[in-house]
């Protein structure tokens, strides 16, 4: 019936136009949905830690690189090597993301905290578009604003209402981030002006300014820490929902068992550049399940 509507053969048109039509219109559709597949995305969360660095050094601290490159389709896989080693930390990670299946079709995906040098090593390995900005770090700095929300005192009916309404446009602060609106925090200080007026006649208005005035600290910071121009939020929701990774959990646990489980900071073992590197190859081939094969090879 759908089909006598759509080409009434019975007022001069043939079967073969019909056949020849359905055919022209499967194989559109069918080009379409090819062209509307995502490319294959690959995630690469970077971070960086510190170790103790030996005293023929320049830095006391040593700051070390932990990466890692999670495919579509695959297991994930660690590398890691001294931030100084600038050229081997990014020979290493284009190594691992070229073993992982990239292609000249594969979104590189990186997620940082902003770092500058984890940024151009990201940008190095070959992802091409701003990273996105981890929301590990943005919620730890959001904390910090809650927890000052939290300490206002509310002796007065009027405090206790302000109180109310700064906790309140904090937590919405919150939810607009998580869904990517880059002004959120913009618009909050700009919310918070009225109720963090002074109150001129109460006996805790010095504790009242105090605390409005750590506020806006913490809420100035925030909103440089989320509107770098050199990394990008996104919809965090969006990502969670869809089961996308929204922040570099990957690489801040891998922190603790590839770098910390033997050159913790706890230790009094000094490192040096070449020795550090040397563990870290070692440490993330037996992680990754390919130290025994590399000895053999080697």
């Amino acid at each position: 019936k759908m089909l006598d509507r759509m080409f009434p053969v019975n007022v001069g048109i043939s079967g073969v136009t019909l056949h020849r039509s359905l055919g022209k219109v499967a194989s559109v559709s069918e080009r379409q949905i090819d062209a509307d597949e995502p490319a294959d995305t690959m995630i690469l969360p970077i971070d960086t830690t510190f170790v103790r660095g030996n005293s023929k050094g320049a830095q006391r601290k040593m700051e070390i690189m932990v990466g890692a490159v999670e495919p579509d389709r695959g297991d994930v896989t660690y590398f890691s090597a001294p931030a100084s080693m600038a050229e081997a930390c990014v020979e290493i990670g284009k190594s691992h993301v070229q073993s992982a299946g990239w292609t000249s079709s594969t979104k590189l995906v990186a997620l940082t905290d902003g770092g500058r040098n984890v940024q151009s090593f990201a940008a190095r390995m070959g992802a091409i578009h701003k990273p996105i900005k981890d929301w590990f770090h943005i919620s730890m700095r959001i904390q910090q604003v809650e927890a000052c929300a939290g300490a206002f005192p509310a002796p007065t009916r009027s405090m206790a209402a302000a109180k109310k309404s700064i906790v309140r446009k904090v937590e919405r602060m919150r939810h607009r981030l998580w869904n990517g609106h880059a002004s959120a925090v913009k618009d909050a200080i700009r919310d918070l002006e009225i109720d963090l007026k002074s109150y001129s006649d109460d006996p805790e208005r010095r504790a009242w300014d105090a605390k409005a005035k750590m506020l806006k600290k913490c809420l100035r910071k925030l909103r440089e820490y989320t509107q770098s121009p050199s990394v990008r939020l996104v919809d965090y929701a969006a990502r969670h929902r869809a089961g996308d990774r929204v922040g570099t959990s990957l690489v801040e646990g891998g922190a603790d068992f590839i770098v910390n489980a033997r050159m913790a900071r706890s230790q009094h073992m000094r490192w040096s550049e070449q020795g550090a590197y040397n563990l870290l190859q070692v440490r993330t081939r037996d992680i990754n399940g390919t130290l025994e094969r590399d000895l053999m090879a080697a």
